[in-house]
């Protein structure tokens, strides 16, 4: 049975559907892990400082839940390092693009600072 045939939590107007279906895989993907290490849901949540009904609304990708209830369940079930590797500057692929486009051709020095010899 997979998360489609679950219990997922209804879209919610306001929030964009491709964000929410994103939370619902992760939630869907923290619930799995958790089983996989057999990690009762009550220790799940315990471990992680938050109360069982918070625990069961990640795992339904509920996109009220604030972000660090996620980040520590995705620590709690040990998917965290996948996150960190996603918020990795280096592999912001639009961003280095635009980075690029904006480097100058040409550095030169600014003012007389830097200059040698009679001002004149």
């Amino acid at each position: 049975m997979n998360y489609k045939e679950e219990g997922r939590t209804r879209l919610r107007p306001g929030y964009p559907f491709k964000a929410q279906r994103v939370l619902q895989d992760l939630g869907y993907a923290i619930d799995v892990a958790r089983r996989r290490r057999r990690i009762p849901v009550d220790l799940a949540a315990e471990r992680t400082q938050m109360s069982r009904t918070t625990w069961n609304k990640i795992t339904k990708g509920n996109p009220t839940v604030a972000v660090g209830s996620y980040f520590a369940a995705l620590q709690q079930v040990g998917l965290l390092d996948v996150f960190e590797a996603l918020a990795d500057p280096a592999r912001d692929t639009v961003g280095l693009s635009l980075e690029a486009e904006q480097l100058p051709q040409r550095i030169r020095r600014r003012g007389s600072a830097g200059r040698t010899g009679p001002a004149g």
